[in-house]
């Protein structure tokens, strides 16, 4: 575990490094585009590159990593047979580059929503908060026909309920199992809410794009572009 730990912090301190003659950095307006789908008062966002060029950087670094490790201590990795893995898993005979390359942009962004409102007074524990996952689309037909394929037995016992809420297809949990998870679909991103729609489609203080603690903090920033970021 203690190994896992540590592979894993090293490998985000290395890409967060990663110079710009190794990858085509994205423009910090590219990274932070996603932040207008999170509220304002989001206690953490992570946005990052997700294009071909990136993920090859990637792999080529996490074998880097594991390389400088004991013999033995960690099997080698191939960072696009495991995409192919994971998504063979949910869809037989499907990999990577045929069902998600297809419709997937080039950015995608992580928010963790009101962390400051997740400790528990009571139970004097940390609850989990709200999590977006946000990925920008290029092709909304063809994620709306994968998450219908992934959902379809879910659909049928009427556990999730497909609609519509202004420009998202929306995906949501009837109440009839535990958790409040939702999907939205928009013509040009996919988000995974791990909460109830409101968390995402009603901004009362505003988006976080709109945040000038957020917008300030890359104007700081000494380059134009980078891999990731992190607010």
């Amino acid at each position: 575990m203690k190994k896992a730990t540590v592979l894993l912090l090293v490998f985000v301190l290395l890409v967060g490094m990663l110079p710009l003659s190794m990858a085509a950095a994205a423009p910090v307006s590219d990274l932070t585009s996603l932040a207008a789908y999170m509220p304002a008062d989001t206690s953490m966002y992570i946005g990052l590159r997700t294009d071909d060029a990136f993920i090859a950087e990637l792999d080529g670094l996490l074998n880097l990593v594991v390389n400088r490790l004991p013999a033995g201590a960690v099997p080698p990795i191939n960072l696009n047979d495991l995409l192919d893995m994971g998504i063979a898993n949910a869809v037989p005979g499907g990999d990577f580059r045929s069902v998600v390359r297809s419709w997937l942009g080039d950015t995608a962004a992580i928010g963790v929503l009101n962390l400051a409102e997740a400790y528990n007074p009571v139970s004097l524990r940390m609850e989990d908060p709200p999590v977006v996952f946000a990925a920008s689309v290029t092709n909304r037909a063809a994620v709306e026909e994968l998450v219908d394929l992934l959902v379809a037995d879910l659909l049928d016992a009427g556990l999730i309920e497909r609609g519509e809420e202004g420009p998202f297809t929306t995906y949501k949990m009837t109440g009839r199992q535990p958790g409040n998870a939702s999907i939205l679909i928009g013509d040009d991103v996919l988000l995974v809410v791990s909460g109830p729609l409101e968390s995402v489609l009603q901004f009362p203080g505003g988006s976080l794009a709109d945040n000038e603690a957020f917008t300030g903090a890359f104007d700081l920033l000494p380059a134009e572009s980078y891999n990731i970021l992190v607010y």
